[in-house]
């Protein structure tokens, strides 16, 4: 016996859609690289070879803007079995992309929404899907959010990062893709695996 607190298990990979595009802020300056459907494809891959389990997806702009988000949806559950946590920020949803939503494993999937949207989305549990509050704290609390020691947040050019409301914050950058497998990177016990409540 070592006597070290054993490392939380990576369980989570989020990933955010914006109506700039994949993993990319709005007003946020554009990236130097721009990672293409095969690699975004390849870090799913790294992902799951690591032990991740959930793709979360947090779309803020219509999925049909940028439907490459299905192929790795669909890739995530097809190839690696990944259970998918959809969280829709936004209204504007097209036939497309309830088209898109009935090509995936339902059994597989939790939709979150606000709750003033819960209403609005509640035919998707007719479909079989699973639909969950996003914002299940009452308005104007912190969130209690143990993820950051549980998840991996991916940006535009690769970047990894302990959560996705850190990025760009070198502080709790973990390395890039093309730098490091995830297993070096979430082994790595110099790197920030936490963030602090008080953010």
């Amino acid at each position: 016996e070592t006597g070290e607190e054993p490392q939380p298990t990576i369980t989570f990979l989020w990933m955010d859609v914006s109506s700039e595009g994949i993993a990319r802020r709005e007003n946020a300056p554009a990236p130097a690289r721009v990672l293409t459907v095969e690699d975004w494809l390849n870090v799913i891959d790294e992902a799951a070879a690591y032990g991740v389990s959930w793709l979360i997806l947090t779309l803020r702009t219509a999925p049909s803007n940028y439907p490459d988000i299905w192929k790795i949806a669909q890739w995530a559950q097809e190839a690696h079995g990944m259970t998918l946590g959809i969280h829709f920020d936004t209204e504007n949803l097209t036939g497309d992309d309830l088209e898109a939503l009935d090509q995936l494993d339902s059994a597989k999937m939790t939709v979150y929404v606000k709750r003033d949207l819960c209403d609005r989305l509640a035919f998707l549990e007719s479909k079989g899907i699973k639909v969950g509050w996003a914002d299940p704290q009452t308005y104007g609390e912190t969130p209690n959010c143990n993820g950051p020691a549980r998840m991996i947040f991916a940006d535009p050019e690769g970047v990894l990062y302990t959560c996705g409301l850190v990025e760009g914050n070198t502080a709790f950058r973990l390395g890039t893709i093309f730098e490091k497998s995830f297993k070096q990177v979430l082994q790595d016990p110099n790197l920030p695996h936490s963030v602090p409540k008080t953010m």
